[in-house]
């Protein structure tokens, strides 16, 4: 699950080459179809992870500690969404 994490961010500079706006620094290489594959497969992958975490990550800790790993689990999805707005003002301004 990890690695599956970690090459969804090879989306951002796929998704930066699209027909995004308003656009002064990179160049458009991808229309309007490859961005919508790519949201897809975003999204899909992201509710992939997303189930398979919640659900597998409190099987695999002792019974006295699961409700501590589900709610450890549900903060640091918090933040990670907090983190991905954040950073998204960060991207649109690159672009």
């Amino acid at each position: 699950l990890a690695s599956l994490a970690n090459a969804r961010w090879l989306l951002v500079p796929l998704f930066m080459l699209c027909n995004a706006h308003p656009r002064e620094n990179l160049p458009v290489l991808f229309g309007d179809a490859i961005f919508i594959v790519l949201v897809l497969l975003c999204g899909l992958s992201n509710g992939y992870l997303y189930i398979n975490t919640m659900i597998n990550g409190p099987k695999y800790a002792s019974p006295e500690t699961r409700p501590a790993v589900g709610f450890v689990s549900v903060l640091v999805l918090g933040i990670g969404v907090s983190a991905g707005s954040l950073t998204s003002n960060f991207i649109l301004r690159m672009l």
